[in-house]
């Protein structure tokens, strides 16, 4: 994406200019709290052009959802080496990877010192699930609450500002901070400071989701870059960033919502499964295809699929949306489009003050 590509994204979403940063004024020693719901893709990305920083290879869109919520407690205490990530009670060894490597960028970016102590927690309406924006969340819920110890009270006001911390962690992490309906500038060429998410002003479509939990194991596969071996990735990139300049010039509504998500969807998974990779069960392909049977006989309905084999439900209304509902026989989770930061739950607080209390 040339610098001429990424301001015109800019210019579109009602943005003069890439948005600034803020003083960092660290707080040692003092929990501070932040909460996030997952983001869904509606257009998709696949593939980083740069893996360190999680800027990926294109812009997208997405939309945030309710079907679950992150939660995250942090603490800053002066002393170096000494990190800590507890995940659901535990240390997580994938998540701490994961932690910890978006924690050493951090403080590498905005020379904080000392350590990171953080308390994750993540609350669905489900049991288990692949695809349905779990580390996007948890990444922006712990880049509300480390914002609000290191840096200026008007940090976690910025939404764009806080969606380069969230992306560090996770590339949907970015959309989770900013929506309900974000798009997520990010391409070749730019940087920490120039990839960024961003809420669009879009009316309430009233649009129904439910999602169809399904879990799979994908160990240590990485989607990515997979798909960057697919003989038509080059082609697909191309088309993804036309996608979403042509999404931000359009009106938007639940039914260009509902079928850009789906079209964007089936174009996706065509790429990964032209490089060997498979994320759909067979519960997943069923479901598909009553949708699209569904669609061929003008049902104003869609899916969402993004890295695993749960599908996102959707419709123009509550009404056509049990419809579906009963046509898939499948055990849908009702949700929402959702915005805004989830209120903290107050035994949350309660177990992460237990937890992290002898940082203070």
């Amino acid at each position: 994406m040339k610098d001429a590509e990424s301001l015109d994204l800019v210019k579109k979403i009602g943005m003069d200019r890439v948005p600034g940063g803020h003083a960092v004024r660290p707080v040692y020693r003092r929990i501070s709290f932040g909460a996030a719901y997952p983001a869904t893709g509606i257009i998709k990305f696949l593939g980083y052009y740069d893996s360190t920083f999680n800027i990926a290879n294109m812009p997208s869109v997405s939309m945030v959802t309710d079907f679950s919520e992150a939660y995250a407690a942090f603490v800053l205490t002066e002393e170096s080496g000494n990190d800590s990530v507890v995940f659901n009670g535990i240390e997580d060894e994938r998540l701490m990877a994961r932690s910890m490597r978006a924690i050493h960028l951090f403080r590498s970016i905005y020379s904080i010192n000392g350590s990171f102590h953080l308390y994750v927690e993540i609350r669905k309406k489900y049991q288990r699930a692949t695809g349905l924006g779990e580390s996007a969340a948890i990444s922006a819920a712990a880049a509300r609450s480390v914002a609000r110890s290191v840096f200026d009270g008007s940090a976690n006001e910025d939404a764009p500002f806080l969606s380069r911390i969230a992306r560090l962690a996770s590339g949907y992490g970015a959309a989770s901070v900013t929506g309900p309906i974000s798009v997520w500038i990010s391409g070749p060429g730019l940087v920490h400071d120039t990839s960024f998410a961003a809420g669009l002003s879009v009316p309430d479509t009233g649009m129904a989701i439910c999602a169809v939990p399904i879990e799979m194991d994908l160990g240590s596969l990485d989607i990515h870059a997979a798909a960057m071996r697919s003989p038509f990735y080059n082609i697909f990139a191309s088309y993804q960033r036309r996608a979403v300049s042509d999404f931000l010039s359009a009106q938007i509504d639940a039914d260009a919502l509902i079928r850009v998500a789906t079209n964007n969807t089936l174009l996706t998974h065509s790429v990964l499964m032209s490089s060997y990779m498979l994320l759909w069960t067979e519960e997943t392909i069923e479901i598909v295809r009553r949708i699209l049977e569904m669609r061929s006989k003008g049902y104003p309905v869609g899916i969402s699929i993004d890295g695993g084999p749960s599908v996102v439900v959707m419709a123009r209304n509550a009404a056509e949306l049990e419809k579906i509902e009963k046509y898939i026989s499948g055990r849908c989770v009702h949700g929402k489009i959702a915005s805004g930061e989830p209120e903290l739950p107050r035994d949350f607080a309660r177990i992460a003050e237990e937890n992290l209390g002898h940082y203070l």
